[in-house]
C-alpha cells in the first residue's frame, strides 16, 4: 500500500503551512520481500495522493510499472526477455526475426513506460497490412 507522508517533526496540524516535502512510499510487485521506494513532491499533496492512488490502481489491476523500471530501454527489456526464455532453436531464430525486422525498429529505443497498447496495436495493424501470417503475429508467449 502507497503511503503519503511527511518527513518532518512539525505537528500534524501544520502541514499545510510546512515548508517540508510530501513524500509518498510504494513497494513493487512482490510486497515485502520486494524494495521499498519513495518519490518526493516538494509541497504538491495533491500530486502525492494522486501518484499514491495510481500506484495503488495499478498493482491492482497487474498493470504496475514501477517508474525506475519504466525507464530501462524496450530494447534492452527485449534482449533479456529472449535470453530467459527456454525454447527451441528455430523459435528464438523466429523470435529473433520478428524482434529485429518489426518491434525493434519500432519501439527499439523507447523507454518501457513510453510504450502503450495503442501503439502495440498499431504495430500489429501494420504486420499484417504487410502480408505478415498469424504465426508471426499472434504467440501466446509475446
Amino acid at each position: 500500500m502507497a503511503s503519503v507522508i511527511k518527513r518532518c517533526d512539525c505537528p500534524p496540524g501544520s502541514w499545510s503551512s510546512c515548508g517540508h516535502s510530501w513524500v509518498v512510499r510504494y513497494r513493487t510487485d512482490g510486497g515485502r520481500g520486494s524494495g521499498q521506494r519513495e518519490r518526493i513532491f516538494g509541497r504538491n499533496k495533491r500530486g502525492a495522493d494522486d501518484f499514491a492512488l495510481k500506484v495503488e490502481h495499478d498493482k491492482r489491476g497487474t498493470v504496475f510499472v514501477d517508474p525506475a523500471e519504466g525507464k530501462t530501454r524496450f530494447g534492452e527489456y527485449a534482449q533479456l526477455w529472449l535470453a530467459q526464455r527456454v525454447l527451441a532453436e528455430g523459435t528464438v531464430a523466429t523470435y529473433e526475426s520478428v524482434l529485429r525486422i518489426h518491434i525493434l525498429p519500432a519501439f527499439g529505443g523507447k523507454h518501457l513506460a513510453t510504450v502503450w497498447r495503442r501503439d502495440i496495436k498499431d504495430l500489429l495493424t501494420r504486420m499484417r497490412h504487410r502480408g505478415l501470417g498469424a504465426s508471426r503475429i499472434t504467440r501466446p508467449t509475446w
